[in-house]
């Protein structure tokens, strides 16, 4: 159901499938303050600051799979968005 306009909000999952194969896809994006969740809330309402070990970025999907991922980070790039993937981890 890869629906351009439903992507970004069907997409927000916790992953819990991706936990049990250690192999999770994240999409973010910089996190600089409320302006930055604000701005990315409004591609992904369901958006949220995440701290992983490497700092905290904004998550705005969740993939235990890399292809759906990287079409998540494209499509969102497409609205205008700055994202990037992060993973695999067992974050």
């Amino acid at each position: 159901e890869p629906a351009a306009g439903a992507a970004p909000t069907a997409a927000v999952s916790p992953g819990t499938t991706a936990a049990a194969s250690g192999s999770n896809f994240y999409v973010v994006t910089s996190y600089t303050g409320d302006a930055s969740l604000n701005t990315a809330r409004e591609l992904v309402p369901d958006a949220f600051v995440r701290n992983f070990n490497a700092g905290a970025r904004i998550q705005l999907a969740a993939f235990d799979n890399r292809a759906q991922a990287e079409d998540q980070v494209a499509f969102l790039t497409q609205q205008g968005a700055t994202v990037e993937l992060f993973g695999p981890t067992n974050e």
